[in-house]
């Protein structure tokens, strides 16, 4: 199927599969790269399904907006949080998109003044130590005569975050860094030849406003333009009873490190967005729900997930993340219940990680405690993921997702009984399947 059905056609914990030849990069979806998106059939799905005119739509854990380029095909209006700063760059671009004319003229002026310049020392960011590690002397060249020509050339705010962005679509491919792996390293064993800055990133950037005007087409035109705040999902900057649905994939437990995955576009831009320098990211990397090494000393288990989950499903090493991970998750579900209308949707989508310890039953974790916040279990289902590998495998165990499961709540006002626990797969890749 290339769409999900109504919900009234999806049988309660059903696996759907989605074709592969269903396209996921139209308008600006396709603009930027980001580690574990999910694919935007699900919020066209959950918005065709629960919103109306007017609705306010809000994703808590944004990312690159998918959501929020999916809420202009619609009459609503539609907010996107996320505590990750290039993350809000990328969905400001895409969503709260500037005029097309604009952005065409401001790049034939940037590429008329592209000077070419003497090789930096570094890469904007600060503390970034062997920069020729990530970067050869051309590609830093040419990249810092880029972006001083984006920042010469006259423009309106929205035109030049636009160019930042669709520079930044390149910065990975014109690096050292594997273009395989989505983790940020540079291969011995498998050496890349990166191609020229100037090769490729003209291509990039028309690409970038072909998807713009793409995006024009299929906006409806009562949509409001979406915001994006960099903000908490743990403390959303958001009215209490205001928020009519809510569609988000949080991050993915001890699956994706998002900032490390984005490092080499960090490093250009991370000074643009308010990480200034290695610390900053570091402590960006601490600082995000479902971090490896959390900030937070003083963790438990959630009341609501007792004897669900134990030290025996999850490595000792993950143990502490894990913890981490659901503590945060259950502070947003609180959090999220605060913000929602009585009755009103949320629609979340996670994966259940496996590790060498086996499959852990993250929705059924989360479906305990959303109900202990008063989000009561109407409907839930999977979907076959497309990209099982969100990091390297461990001899086919770790860092594997094969179904991501979507989970509607509706908000009602107290707490509610524990739903029965939903399928664990316990699916595997055959050995042939898996890269070790």
């Amino acid at each position: 199927m290339t769409e999900l059905p109504s919900l009234d056609e999806i049988a309660f914990g059903e696996v759907l599969a989605m074709s592969l030849s269903t396209p996921t990069t139209h308008g600006t979806h396709g603009l930027h790269r980001f580690p574990a998106k999910f694919v935007p059939q699900i919020p066209r799905w959950a918005l065709r399904e629960f919103s109306h005119p007017g609705a306010l739509v809000v994703d808590p854990f944004v990312g690159s907006g998918t959501t929020l380029v999916e809420a202009l095909r619609y009459p609503v209006r539609a907010i996107g949080i996320d505590l990750d700063p290039l993350a809000c760059a990328i969905a400001r671009a895409k969503a709260d998109v500037p005029n097309l004319e604009d952005v065409r003229l401001a790049w034939s002026r940037v590429i008329a003044r592209w000077p070419h310049v003497p090789v930096p020392a570094n890469v904007p960011m600060s503390g970034v130590d062997n920069p020729g590690h990530w970067f050869s002397e051309g590609a830093r060249s040419e990249l810092d005569g880029l972006f001083r020509a984006i920042e010469a050339v006259e423009m309106n705010a929205r035109t030049r975050a636009f160019l930042h962005v669709a520079v930044s679509s390149v910065l990975r491919r014109v690096s050292n860094a594997d273009d395989q792996s989505m983790k940020t390293y540079v291969s011995h064993t498998n050496p890349k030849d990166p191609p020229a800055v100037r090769a490729i990133v003209g291509k990039s950037v028309d690409r970038a406003i072909a998807g713009l005007a793409s995006l024009e087409n299929m906006r409806n035109s009562r949509a409001e333009m979406p915001r994006v705040l960099h903000a908490d999902a743990r403390e959303l900057p958001i009215e209490s009873s205001s928020v009519d649905l809510m569609i988000t994939s949080p991050p993915y437990l001890d699956s994706v490190d998002y900032q490390y995955n984005l490092m080499a576009e960090y490093f250009w831009l991370g000074p643009l967005v308010g990480a200034e320098s290695r610390d900053d990211f570091n402590l960006l990397r601490r600082q995000a729900t479902g971090a490896k090494n959390p900030l937070s000393e003083t963790l438990h288990v959630p009341k609501s997930v007792a004897g669900l989950l134990s030290a025996e499903h999850v490595p000792h090493d993950r143990w502490r993340s894990t913890v981490s991970y659901l503590q945060d998750l259950d502070t947003h579900l609180a959090e999220a219940a605060r913000c929602l209308k009585r009755h009103g949707i949320y629609v979340m989508v996670v994966g259940n990680s496996g590790s060498r310890n086996g499959e852990v039953p993250l929705h059924d974790c989360l479906t305990r405690m959303a109900a202990s916040r008063g989000l009561s279990l109407e409907h839930a289902f999977g979907y076959r993921v497309r990209r099982h590998y969100m990091k390297f495998p461990r001899k086919g165990r770790g860092g594997i997702i094969l179904v991501d499961w979507v989970l509607v709540f509706r908000r009602v006002m107290d707490a509610t009984p524990s739903p029965d626990r939903l399928p664990l797969l316990g699916w595997t890749l055959p050995p042939d399947a898996v890269a070790n």
